[in-house]
């Protein structure tokens, strides 16, 4: 399923969004994480009368306080899991399959206290969201981040033994082409690695640009997941929205090209 993020569009109409979508190829949308949003009637209306379906969730924990699983205050972190829960309602109500989820708040650099214990902390807190994902037949998918985002879970190995701590049916990974470039020394080895736990894979080259815009090695690292049949959600970012729109459809055929391959 080739999927995009909500977020990159920032404040377009959702119509419009729905209309390039669709006219680009794309099967589905990636919804921002952001349970008390109030344009949820709306979203179903447009996305439904498009034939989009909805992907999963996208995480939204930069620079806001209570959306932190690994935080050494208690209650930062249980307003972390209520979050997270409410992402579960979102993908419920539109049968996604899946959220995504960061061990530790994006934009925080280092540990308040220590890494280990904060680790402790955020699988604890990660456990107590994927059971209630579970009961709901929701999936949760880890993503790790850029060590200029996030502290806590940076590579694919990191992600992998955090969720074996979780150690919770229903938890995997998601893998970002983006991430990967800066933090795996061999970015096909790693999706190897982690072929077998993951949920989603999004879709962006080097410079956050149009799959070919930029210098990762896209048919060696997109064969790995040449059998995965999960969501290819693209995940990148332009100047303004005409550039955006031609990396989106760029991106599509891409992905068209390397999976009929």
């Amino acid at each position: 399923m080739l999927s995009a993020c909500e977020w990159i569009f920032e404040r377009r109409p959702l119509d419009e969004i729905a209309a390039g979508l669709v006219a680009w190829g794309y099967e589905a949308l990636e919804l921002v994480g952001e349970p008390e949003r109030k344009d949820l009637s709306l979203l179903e209306t447009i996305v439904q009368g498009a034939g989009l379906r909805i992907s999963g969730t996208t995480a939204n924990t930069a620079s806001i306080i209570g959306r932190d699983l690994a935080h050494p205050e208690r209650d930062l972190r249980k307003q972390a899991v209520n979050y997270y829960r409410g992402c579960i309602g979102l993908a419920t109500r539109f049968g996604a399959p899946s959220i995504g989820l960061h061990p530790s708040a994006e934009g925080r650099l280092e540990p308040v206290s220590t890494y280990e214990r904060e680790w402790r902390f955020a699988v604890a807190a990660a456990r107590e969201v994927a059971f209630y994902a579970g009961e709901r037949g929701v999936f949760v998918a880890v993503e790790p981040l850029n060590r200029y985002e996030a502290f806590l879970v940076n590579r694919i190995e990191q992600a992998l033994a955090f969720i074996d701590d979780v150690d919770v049916p229903g938890l995997g990974i998601v893998v970002d082409l983006f991430h990967m470039n800066i933090e795996e020394v061999d970015p096909a080895a790693a999706l190897e690695l982690g072929l077998s736990r993951l949920l989603e894979l999004h879709l962006a080259d080097s410079n956050r640009r149009g799959l070919g815009e930029g210098h990762i090695p896209l048919e060696q690292v997109l064969s790995v997941a040449s059998d995965f049949e999960g969501s290819f959600v693209v995940e990148v970012t332009a100047e303004d929205a005409a550039h955006l729109d031609e990396y989106l459809r760029q991106s599509a055929a891409v992905m068209r090209g390397v999976l009929s391959r």
